[in-house]
């Protein structure tokens, strides 16, 4: 009589179901970790300006520097502070500034002053 080697139907139907259930929890690990992404960090990528002309105006007592910027993100953004560094990142002047509010596409002028 031949001995028979090899893996028993019941084994190999166990070993299928521990491969199964572990790719189940790989992929639902994978998918909830999309799902259960922070929402302010996507909202905070959808928040985007871009500077587009800056004019200075200095006088004997008082400086003044005109940031215009241009909201090329998604949302309306509010511009509560600006400042003005020098080539080693020294602050010249800045802080908080009027509260300016910027729609998507539009363009929102920032005035900084020292007086």
């Amino acid at each position: 009589m031949k001995t028979r080697s090899g893996v028993s139907p019941i084994v190999a139907t166990v070993i299928l179901i521990l491969i199964a259930t572990a790719a189940g929890v790989l992929l639902w690990v994978w998918v909830s970790g999309y799902v259960s992404r922070n929402p302010t960090a996507q909202s905070a990528l959808d928040e985007r300006i871009k500077v587009e002309a800056v004019r200075v105006e200095v006088k004997t007592n008082s400086s003044k520097v005109t940031v215009y910027v241009r909201n090329v993100g998604s949302v309306t953004v509010n511009i509560s502070s600006g400042y003005v560094l020098d080539v080693n990142g020294n602050l010249i002047m800045g802080g908080s500034v009027n509260s300016t509010l910027v729609k998507p596409g539009e363009v929102g002028s920032v005035i900084i002053s020292s007086e």
